[in-house]
């Protein structure tokens, strides 16, 4: 990514966690009108990530005001207007006549700077109200953010799947029931619900410990 226009290709992934809720971020090419053939790709791109995400964020640069560009893009995104939040940057670096003329484009435009950590705040809990509010297209997707759950989760499934090695080879129940315990005690580190010793006696007790 540079500050330079044009140089930006291909689409950029990252996933954050926003108060418990997943998100796949997508940055994107410009959509300036190009000749390049190389940049025309990548505006491309960018249309069909508008045309397919669940949201769109329109960030603005305070610093620069409401330019040409800024103009052509909001042409571009009027058909998504119902999926799409508008934010302007560095309010920290703008004067009050750059915020008043993007605020008379767009009234309800969201204020932040990301560089002194202001309206942040305010942005995720308005992506939140807009997942919360709409029908988000999850495609069955399953998505761990936090590296800790997603250690905790593969361990889980190690001991589920020796769990069923274990019964094919007809192993004494308690050395099943064993690994069925410390499997739902990794859920439980994830839960933050600990396996209380009803649940031992539980497991122990439908594999007939014993008899």
């Amino acid at each position: 990514v540079t500050d330079i226009p044009g140089t930006t290709r291909d689409l950029l992934e990252e996933y954050v966690n926003i108060n418990g809720l997943p998100i796949k971020l997508i940055d994107t090419a410009g959509l300036r009108e190009t000749t390049d053939q190389v940049e025309k790709i990548g505006v491309e791109k960018a249309h069909e990530a508008i045309r397919s995400a669940d949201l769109i964020l329109f960030v603005l640069d305070g610093w620069t005001g409401f330019e040409k560009e800024d103009e052509h893009i909001l042409e571009n995104v009027k058909d998504f207007a119902h999926k799409t939040l508008y934010i302007v940057n560095k309010t920290d670096q703008t004067d009050e006549e750059k915020l008043e003329q993007i605020r008379n484009i767009i009234p309800e435009v969201i204020e932040i700077s990301v560089l002194e950590d202001s309206g942040i705040n305010v942005l995720e809990q308005e992506i939140q109200h807009f997942v919360n509010h709409n029908e988000i297209d999850t495609d069955n997707q399953v998505l761990v953010t936090n590296a800790r759950h997603k250690q905790l989760l593969l361990s889980t499934l190690v001991g589920l799947k020796a769990a069923g090695e274990l019964i094919k080879e007809k192993m004494t129940l308690d050395i099943i029931a064993m690994e069925l315990k410390a499997a739902a005690e990794n859920l439980g580190r994830i839960t933050g619900h600990a396996v209380s010793e009803e649940i031992v006696i539980n497991i122990f007790e439908r594999f007939c410990i014993g008899k």
